[in-house]
Parts: structure tokens; C-alpha cells; sequence
């Protein structure tokens, strides 16, 4: 995994430049890519290649965000109480169509009051309804304050 996350982080620092091609651009999202399938939850919950994940969610496709967010499907209330990890959920509902949105939005479900308590998650429920959620969504939001 550590030699993964190396090299992850190389083909990152490469995808960051402005002067990067987009031709090369595609040819180096995909390395990361295929790098990363499978190792998302691990990624996401470490510090130092939770980045490179970010930056993978801004800069991928739709299909690319949701392959990430299928994978962090059960994992989504425990990464916005990590540190390191909240900026994984902020960057999917940042970024997500209205489909992801919704799903992020719904695994959410039942447990707003304990996010709100805590320090980490809180900010992430708070962007979520202030900044993203439609009128169905924040009434789900807070039914159950």
C-alpha cells in the first residue's frame, strides 16, 4: 500500500502542474485511477493520501465520482467525523451531480443529530444544507432535530 500511496502522490504532483497537457492530463487520471481502485477507504482515512483522493473527485468524471463514493457508500458518516476524511465528503458534494448529491444527502439519514454534536462533522452538515440541499432534502436534514 505505502508504494501505492508513493506513487499516487508522484502522478498527482505531475496532474497539479498548470502547464500539464490535457492529452496527458487523461492518460495520468487514469493511472491514478486504476492506482486507487479497490484502496479508497484506506485513502481516504489516511493523512498523508487523502490529497491525492481530493483531487481525483475535483478533477474526474462523474462516473470516476461515483465509483469513489460507491466505495465510501458505508464509510460516509465515519469519514466526516475524521479530520483528514471530511474533505472527501465536502470535495463529493462539492463537485457531485444532482444524483451523487442526493445519495450523499441520504446516507446522512438518521444520524444528523449525532454529526452535529461533533466537531468535525458538523461543518460538513452545515455546508450540505446551507449550500447544496434542495427544500426536500434540508426538511430531511432536519425531521429528525
Amino acid at each position: 500500500m505505502f508504494d501505492i500511496i508513493c506513487h499516487a502522490k508522484r502522478v498527482w504532483g505531475e496532474l497539479r502542474r498548470k502547464n500539464c497537457e490535457n492529452d496527458v492530463k487523461k492518460k495520468l487520471m487514469k493511472e491514478v485511477h486504476d492506482l486507487i481502485r479497490g484502496k479508497i477507504k484506506q485513502m481516504a482515512f489516511a493523512h498523508d493520501s487523502v490529497r491525492v483522493l481530493q483531487f481525483f473527485i475535483q478533477s474526474g468524471s462523474h462516473e470516476q465520482r461515483k465509483e469513489v463514493f460507491d466505495e465510501l457508500k458505508d464509510d460516509t458518516i465515519g469519514l466526516c467525523k475524521s479530520q483528514c476524511g471530511k474533505h472527501v465528503v465536502k470535495k463529493l458534494l462539492m463537485y457531485g451531480n444532482k444524483e451523487l448529491l442526493a445519495a450523499v444527502m441520504l446516507t446522512f439519514k438518521g444520524h444528523v443529530s449525532q454529526m452535529l454534536r461533533h466537531a468535525a462533522a458538523s461543518s460538513i452538515i452545515e455546508y450540505a444544507y446551507n449550500d447544496k440541499a434542495v427544500l426536500g432534502q434540508r426538511l430531511m436534514l432536519t425531521e429528525e432535530l
